[in-house]
């Protein structure tokens, strides 16, 4: 049983990849891989039905500040997820961030994280990041790069319940549980 969750899981992950790099022939770069994750996050995680405007509204993907994604993150945009369409954001400035239901921070704007945990705090986001102890400081996933230079992900259970957020078991199954803010 346990195997057949996570083939599901990393199945997913695949045809996202496999989607998003088709026109390439090289291996997948890391943030491609991330951009895959983010993107499956929202067909792993649910959302409390006041986190959204409608039951059609789209499920808002942001990523504040730097964007390490490029074209990679793009090429989900507009892609069902469940019963939505993921609609990708770039954002320069956090005022709007609680209109989104995923917020990605680069590490390149750790400095920004406690500044946006506090604003976010009770908000049904999800807030996604790829810097050391991102989870541990109020963050609900990291997204770490780990031996064989394989993406691997930190999950802080109790920032996800502070948020209204349910993380799927198959999900929690593939990650490294943190404790933390």
């Amino acid at each position: 049983m346990r195997s057949r969750i996570h083939l599901s899981l990393l199945a997913a992950l695949l045809t996202t990849l496999a989607q998003m790099t088709h026109a390439q022939s090289a291996d997948p770069t890391e943030h491609e891989v991330k951009a895959a994750f983010l993107y499956n996050f929202a067909k792993f995680v649910d959302w409390p039905p006041q986190a959204f405007t409608s039951a059609d509204a789209p499920l808002a993907l942001c990523v504040l500040g730097h964007d390490p994604f490029g074209a990679a993150l793009s090429a989900v945009d507009g892609k069902a997820a469940r019963s939505r369409t993921v609609q990708v954001r770039r954002l320069q400035h956090d005022g709007a961030v609680r209109d989104c239901h995923i917020v990605f921070l680069a590490a390149a704007e750790t400095v920004r994280l406690r500044e946006l945990v506090a604003t976010l705090r009770g908000w049904p986001v999800l807030l996604v990041g790829e810097s050391e102890d991102f989870a541990t400081q109020g963050g609900i996933i990291n997204l770490t790069v780990g031996r064989e230079n394989r993406v691997q992900i930190e999950i802080n259970l109790n920032a996800a319940q502070r948020h209204g957020l349910k993380i799927s078991s198959q999900l929690l199954r593939l990650a490294r549980i943190v404790g933390g803010e």
